[in-house]
């Protein structure tokens, strides 16, 4: 299997109530040559209109956000932008946020605190995933 570079910056963008989150995570995904940050939201509603207004390949949307939670549009983003893949996260241990992410396609779940590789191979799994779907795409043609 030979492993290519993509074409252009995979572009992730980041839906966390939380400051310090938002601002860690935009550090993290800026600190790699091959991620954009696409951009960040503080709420679910925020989250929708960042996604209906911009390219975004990867979402890292935390699930437990006041108001509307992360896990309440995840449908409505899987609408709105069905290429992109969603990795939800929430730092509510226990509960049944993960499967119920994963039921309502979430590209994958992880528990806050997570290790910061597991969100780069998180990340990059899921770029991989849209680069399938697209040569899939091609090969229906």
């Amino acid at each position: 299997m030979t492993c290519t570079r993509p074409s252009r910056a995979l572009r992730v963008a980041v839906a966390d109530d939380h400051l310090f989150v938002r601002s860690g995570l935009r550090r993290f995904i800026s600190s790699f040559p091959d991620y954009d940050f696409a951009g960040g939201a503080a709420s679910a509603e925020e989250a929708l209109e960042l996604v209906q207004g911009t390219d975004i390949d990867v979402l890292v949307l935390d699930a437990d956000m006041p108001g509307r939670s992360g896990l309440e549009i995840l449908p409505q983003l899987s609408a709105i932008a069905p290429r992109m893949k969603v990795l939800v996260v929430s730092a509510l241990s226990g509960t049944a946020s993960g499967p119920l992410a994963l039921c309502a396609d979430a590209f994958t779940y992880l528990e806050k605190p997570f290790n910061p590789q597991t969100l780069d191979e998180s990340i990059r799994s899921a770029a991989a995933a849209i680069a399938r779907a697209a040569a899939d795409e091609g090969t229906m043609k």
